[in-house]
């Protein structure tokens, strides 16, 4: 069963947690507050007398969060069950740490990473680590378009493209459409649709000089989740792949996630970088995200590589490609940053 599934409508409790046991990297007054109250607290280990001296260096334990809830008046009651899934799921991706040692069941204290636990919480990625790829999906859904294409020839084309928000050194916000450069290069009309097949107008269409990357600069501000870049994927790390592939039989154009994994990291003849994914994608795919399990963009789906007549003689199926995220940094950097103005 999926973790999200197992604390549904237990959203409140589940945001107090995360903030009580983050609160040292997160929270300065949250964390001096708590310090405070959980000091004398009786629920802790019967004779500890270092109790304040482990709670002022970020040790807090299962008991500790109860009597501070209860401190605030907290009358509903806690499901323990649930505390205990949250700190189960926040040590299987290293964000605390059990300090066996110093207590144990509900004592036991728990030790925090400040740095991940920094990196994620200032980018609202949390969640994202503790509940999975479904929670991903459908955090992100809605930042994931549709981008319909009228061709030079006349045709009608469909690629993917992916939000990101960006602010500028003078405090304002523009709303990226990151895609590939082959979706919006060649056509005499484009629309980025949302989901739900709202559109969205569009400023300018700018085009990378060196990779299969394009930015389409909205005329408005996007109040979505908006993707960050995440620049350093390694071999075997789990992916998903979120795009508008055409589905024969289908009466319309659906988002489709498929799950893999990262294979290979290559140089083509053309010395373009790419890496080879797993997931499953089709021609629609291109431009869409690949997302590693932060909910982070590792690379945009790009292309097939395959020889023609490879499937027929040899049986061999094609690799599916993608341009890493550090091409679309070093692209956003040198090309589009300067003209957000």
């Amino acid at each position: 069963m999926k973790w999200h599934y197992l604390i549904s409508g237990q959203e409140e409790l589940v945001d107090k947690i995360l903030a009580f046991f983050t609160s040292k990297s997160t929270d300065a007054e949250l964390f001096k507050d708590i310090v405070t109250k959980c000091k004398n607290n009786p629920l802790s280990s019967p004779g500890n007398s270092n109790h304040g001296t482990s709670l002022a260096l970020g040790y807090l334990s299962l008991n500790d969060f109860i009597f501070y809830e209860s401190s605030l008046g907290n009358q509903k009651g806690i499901r323990v069950s649930i505390v205990e899934i949250i700190l189960k799921r926040l040590c299987q991706k290293f964000i605390v740490f059990e300090q066996q040692l110093l207590g144990f069941g509900y004592n036991m204290p728990y030790s925090l990473n400040e740095g991940i636990t920094q990196f994620l919480c200032s980018r609202g990625l949390l969640k994202n680590v503790i509940f999975g790829f479904s929670y991903i999906v459908q955090n992100y859904q809605n930042s994931v378009f549709k981008i319909l294409v009228t061709t030079d020839s006349g045709d009608s084309s469909m690629g993917t493209g992916f939000l990101f928000n960006y602010q500028t050194s003078e405090g304002k916000k523009w709303s990226l459409v990151i895609t590939n450069e082959h979706v919006a290069k060649y056509q005499n009309g484009l629309e980025v649709h949302h989901k739900d097949g709202q559109i969205e107008t569009h400023k300018v269409i700018i085009l990378s000089k060196k990779s299969d990357l394009a930015v389409i600069v909205l005329n408005s501000f996007v109040n979505l989740p908006s993707f960050h870049l995440f620049p350093d994927p390694k071999i075997l790390d789990d992916i998903i792949t979120v795009g508008y592939p055409p589905v024969p039989t289908a009466n319309d154009c659906y988002q489709l996630v498929h799950k893999g994994e990262i294979n290979c990291f290559l140089t083509n003849y053309s010395n373009h970088d790419y890496f080879l994914f797993s997931a499953r994608t089709s021609p629609g795919n291109s431009g869409g995200p690949v997302i590693n399990d932060m909910g982070m963009v590792v690379g945009i789906v790009t292309e097939q590589l395959f020889e023609l007549g490879s499937f027929e003689k040899k049986g061999q199926l094609p690799y599916f490609a993608a341009v890493p995220s550090t091409n679309i940094l070093e692209f956003l950097n040198e090309q589009v940053v300067s003209k957000l103005k």
